[in-house]
């Protein structure tokens, strides 16, 4: 806000302003029919069975203003309407299968199952709101510029709005203003002549794009110990198959950007120059699989059925119902939780390597390997009369232990890869627990050779490669963006257009150990109207929580690095951390009537 205010713009990428009527009327129509029925097949086995129907119409805009990217047509765009549809209509079976089964029909020992089949109905945001995608500025079809200026070349579309990035000199700060540019959004190549010589980036959705389902599954066998404790042990496991992910189309080939673009050409930068070069955009333009027939095309944000997920996980559950004023419950679950991003919109990404999807494929941000959760409560032994004030006074506690959740580490500024994505990872060498359950402190940062360590690693990593071009070596990366090292793990840069070997979610936090309390006083004044006087502390034992966020490079914030900072009392972009603020207090009195 502040940057905004006194108009300081960015340094390290183009600014960018949407220009336009982004204002959209978007709809899509939904039937369901679903039919159960419970069937008891014998006096211990019962079967649970259904099915649902779900019928989703194409996503409409009321003036057709959708477009998406088709290589087939003139343009490489095609706008909504006239039998073209962005998303299919979609007609999907959802089955739905139970049991349960008294294995000696006295209630003590039951063995339960069950499996389904759900779909997911994307929402509106995937498709329109993908602004969160690293290093690209696109929109979504909405803005996909069909009524644009392409290489100077009127479009024959209606839509006008979208993203426009220019440089600063176009900033006018007079009074007269308009101190932003505005005007007809132009796509260009990066041949054209300045200041008209910058790519669209689009978005463009699979036409065979179909709506994701995940599969549910679960088995669990339930024992009785006695009328008032039982114990459950439970495995269960879901697989998400084909979940919205994005990667890019128009994607150049790894160093790509290390070039010196003059008069029109690009040239490999020489050897003793790398270090002190910078990307370059037009190479990167010029070098995209669809230049030749659309050169005014940058980034094609592609989304399609290309990501999947899985968790396992094994569940424990005792149970104390109330017994002597005292009742609990008890829940321990060993799980694992492995996805290739974070969701289809807030969060989703480019994969950091885009030949590589699979690289991806890692542990999720619900990936917690251990939680143990513990409810208690105790009932005081009560004696009548003094005003009520030795009864009905119960003690509560609940305490939830796991251990950490993953965090991932990018580079989201360098483009050592050299492909303009923005995704980049370094390259990891050690145990991953060197850069696990830092809390707050920050990884130690060398500067260029500076550290002794990653100048014999990049040495040693250079004697057996042949760079992508002369100079291109880790050695020079190293020379110009430095290194992190801890407790013998080693955070170094890849060589000029190639990608690290970091795996996604690759190190941990400090994990989460909160425990809260209560007091409670139930007061009765009449028949109809009674009162709870209650005293709660939260996080008893003061305990700080974590969760994952970026610490830039000390040099210069070049490195999308994690360390970690305290949650807030609402950890909205962790919803796995919960409630990490410091210890609260609160008293209340609630009115039952």
């Amino acid at each position: 806000m502040q940057n905004f205010l006194t108009g300081t713009l960015s340094t390290t990428t183009l600014p960018t302003v949407v220009v336009g009527d982004p204002t959209r009327h978007v709809s899509e129509l939904a039937f369901a029919l679903f039919g159960q029925d419970d069937w008891r097949y014998t006096d211990r086995v019962t079967f649970n069975l259904g099915l649902r129907y779900e019928m989703v119409s194409p996503m409409k805009e009321a003036q057709n203003r959708f477009a998406n990217f088709d290589p087939n047509s003139a343009t490489g765009l095609v706008q909504a309407g006239n039998g073209v549809d962005m998303i299919k209509r979609a007609n999907n079976f959802s089955p739905r299968l139970g049991f349960a089964w008294d294995i000696r029909g006295d209630s003590r020992w039951v063995l339960r199952g069950g499996g389904s089949i759900i779909y997911v109905i994307e929402g509106y945001s995937a498709f329109l709101s993908q602004q969160s995608v690293a290093g690209v500025s696109v929109l979504g079809f909405n803005t996909n510029p069909t009524g644009a200026l392409l290489n100077g070349v009127q479009g024959t579309g209606t839509i006008t709005a979208g993203n426009v990035q220019f440089p600063q000199s176009q900033v006018n700060w007079t009074v007269a203003g308009p101190v932003l540019p505005s005007g007809t959004i132009r796509c260009d190549s990066p041949l054209s002549p300045a200041p008209n010589n910058k790519p669209c980036a689009i978005f463009a959705v699979d036409p065979n794009f179909h709506r994701p389902y995940a599969s549910a599954w679960n088995l669990s066998m339930q024992h009785a110990f006695t009328n008032n404790i039982s114990l459950q042990v439970a495995y269960v496991g879901t697989h998400g198959t084909g979940l919205f992910g994005l990667n890019d189309l128009n994607t150049p080939a790894p160093g790509s950007g290390w070039q010196t673009f003059a008069g029109g050409t690009c040239t490999p930068i020489a050897a003793a120059s790398i270090v002190a070069a910078s990307i370059s955009s037009p190479c990167e333009n010029i070098s995209r699989p669809y230049f030749s027939k659309f050169p005014y095309f940058s980034n094609i944000v592609y989304a399609s059925n290309q990501d999947s997920s899985n968790y396992n996980g094994l569940q424990v559950t005792a149970t104390q119902r109330p017994w002597h004023g005292v009742s609990y419950l008890l829940g321990y679950t060993w799980a694992h939780a492995l996805d290739y991003g974070a969701g289809d919109q807030r969060d989703s990404n480019i994969p950091s390597n885009p030949f590589n999807v699979r690289a991806d494929y890692g542990p999720g941000l619900a990936d917690v390997r251990h939680r143990l959760t513990f409810s208690f409560t105790y009932a005081l032994p009560e004696k009548q009369g003094y005003h009520q004030l030795l009864s009905k006074w119960k003690f509560n506690s609940v305490a939830n232990l796991q251990t950490p959740i993953a965090w991932n580490s990018a580079d989201t500024t360098d483009d050592i890869s050299g492909v303009g994505e923005k995704t980049d990872r370094w390259n990891y060498f050690g145990d991953a627990s060197a850069f696990t359950g830092l809390g707050r402190v920050a990884v130690p940062y060398y500067s260029g050779l500076t550290n002794a360590d990653c100048v014999a690693k990049a040495a040693s990593l250079d004697a057996g490669y042949t760079p992508l071009r002369p100079g291109y070596t880790y050695t020079n990366a190293l020379a110009k963006y430095g290194c992190y090292v801890t407790n013998g793990g080693m955070l170094a840069p890849p060589a000029f257009g190639t990608y690290g070997n970091m795996p996604r979610n690759l190190f941990r936090e400090r994990g989460l150990q909160v425990v809260d309390m209560s007091i409670t006083k139930d007061l009765g004044f009449t028949e109809r109207l009674n009162a709870q006087l209650r005293f709660e502390c939260f996080n008893v034992f003061n305990k700080t929580q974590y969760a994952t966020a970026a610490s830039g490079n000390p040099a210069g914030g070049n490195v999308n690095f994690g360390s970690s900072r305290q949650t807030p009392d609402v950890a909205v972009s962790n919803p796995a951390v919960g409630s990490g603020a410091a210890r609260g207090f609160q008293m209340g009195l609630k009115l039952l009537f």
